[in-house]
């Protein structure tokens, strides 16, 4: 069962020493699969929550935000990584594109992230500072937080690729939120930050066919490494951008992406 991005941050929280994960998806299979690797990481003592979670509905994103918050008490990090399910997804010229690809895209991408954000601030913004909950920790008071959310967003979100105008659309919506939101809760202690992943290596990509073998051709052969990311390399990133390591960094979007961009051939 190959790791997706998500998969791989769960992973890299547990081995990081989190005491806790709530690990929410609308595939039951993937999350029963994710607990057991986790708990067969060796030296690692974790609490996993499953949670069976759509984005697409408000209930359902409510429901189980209200459930962790029962379990957990708290909500030191969130990381949003939604998934597509690409047979859904159309590539094509902008005036080709169903209206149903667009809006099935813009309610996962980005009004799912919104809903998840919106969430998750509830509970943080109610909650004491990480150095107050966690006084062993040897945390500075400078350097703490309530919380910090941190979202998979894309290399799209900033420079399109032909075909995919309806994805590069709401993921650069998603950068506006995030840079909001990282204002507004700046006083609150709340960090918000974004990474841009370029093409990963994960079982979503291996799985959509003839959407593969175009983010191959339109992608991977212009990465200066020539290969795809691994989904181990962005989690490593993301832990660090929830961490206190990162505490002076907020609204902040992350291009991790092979050096596509600085080769400008995007």
């Amino acid at each position: 069962y190959k790791a997706g991005i998500g998969r791989a941050t769960a992973l890299a929280f547990a081995t990081a020493g989190c005491s806790g994960l709530a690990l929410a998806d609308v595939n039951e299979e993937g999350l029963e699969a994710t607990m057991k690797l986790i708990k067969d990481l060796p030296g690692v003592t974790c609490n996993v929550q499953l949670y069976t979670m759509d984005v697409l509905s408000l209930e359902s994103v409510q429901a189980t935000y209200k459930s962790v918050r029962a379990t957990f008490g708290r909500l030191d990090y969130q990381v949003d990584s939604h998934g597509l399910r690409m047979e859904q997804v159309r590539v094509g010229d902008s005036p080709d594109v169903p209206l149903e690809s667009f809006d099935y895209q813009n309610n996962i991408l980005y009004r799912g992230v919104w809903l998840c954000h919106r969430e998750a601030l509830r509970i943080m913004r109610d909650q004491t500072l990480d150095c107050e909950a966690y006084p062993s920790a040897g945390i500075h008071p400078a350097r703490a937080q309530r919380g910090a959310i941190v979202t998979v967003n894309a290399g799209q979100a900033i420079a399109a690729l032909s075909g995919m105008s309806t994805y590069s659309a709401a993921k650069s919506a998603v950068l506006g939120l995030v840079r909001g939101a990282a204002v507004d809760n700046a006083k609150a202690r709340i960090r918000l930050n974004a990474v841009l992943p370029g093409t990963v290596d994960t079982t979503a990509i291996k799985n959509t066919g003839e959407m593969s073998n175009y983010l191959e051709d339109q992608f991977v052969k212009k990465t200066p490494f020539q290969r795809k990311g691994m989904p181990e390399e962005i989690a490593d990133l993301i832990v660090f951008l929830a961490s206190n390591k990162a505490s002076w960094t907020s609204g902040a979007s992350y291009l991790i992406d092979g050096g596509v961009a600085a080769s400008g051939d995007l």
